[in-house]
């Protein structure tokens, strides 16, 4: 019976921690050791994890994120900061480069990779080839950067290459609307805005 009792409790033991090493692909999400992204899949779990949106992560490699086209029933990509719960961590892609990410929200505001900001940063990012469509505060990086008294969201070296942004107002390549926050060195090349009417139904 020791020798059951024994691979039972390790069984336990390994089921309980699966969960704790499957987060992401390393890191601990702090400022020192920040979650690691390293493919599209950790990706979606930071879009999917509003309680880690205060936490930090570094870009390990670039990313492809042409799947997204065919996610939420044609909705795309998630966002990262929605609303009220908006993004106060820490982002850095250290030089990488996410391809391809694909937001249709046109019934909605504050769209973007990160749809809301509040506090933190988000540096050394390249996106290329994104397409973000939404109703107002638009932007291909942030939808709407700050909220009225929360901390100033630092946005610095960016590039945005060959993205398109749709929507009604606040419409920006970078930056949907800037209520609080500070951008620098950000490079916009063939970025394109397109404004398109709002429905009054």
């Amino acid at each position: 019976m020791r020798p059951l009792i024994r691979i039972i409790l390790i069984t336990i033991s390994i089921l309980y921690a699966v969960p704790f090493f499957a987060q992401y692909s390393g890191g601990s999400g702090t400022d020192s050791d920040p979650y690691h992204i390293g493919s599209l899949d950790d990706l979606k779990m930071l879009s999917d994890s509003s309680s880690d949106w205060n936490k930090y992560f570094e870009l390990t490699q670039d990313i492809d994120a042409s799947p997204t086209l065919n996610w939420n029933n044609g909705k795309g990509f998630g966002m990262i900061g929605i609303n009220y719960t908006a993004f106060s961590g820490g982002f850095d892609g250290n030089g990488h480069k996410i391809s391809n990410l694909y937001i249709n929200r046109s019934g909605e505001s504050n769209v973007g990779m990160f749809g809301t900001s509040a506090g933190g940063y988000i540096r050394n990012l390249e996106l290329e080839h994104c397409s973000v469509k939404g109703s107002s505060a638009v932007g291909s990086l942030v939808g709407k950067m700050g909220w009225f008294e929360s901390g100033i969201t630092e946005i610095s070296n960016i590039i945005l290459s060959g993205c398109k942004v749709q929507g009604g107002l606040e419409l920006g390549g970078l930056v949907g609307q800037i209520m609080r926050g500070r951008i620098e060195n950000c490079i916009l090349n063939d970025t394109l805005r397109e404004v398109y009417p709002i429905s009054e139904d």
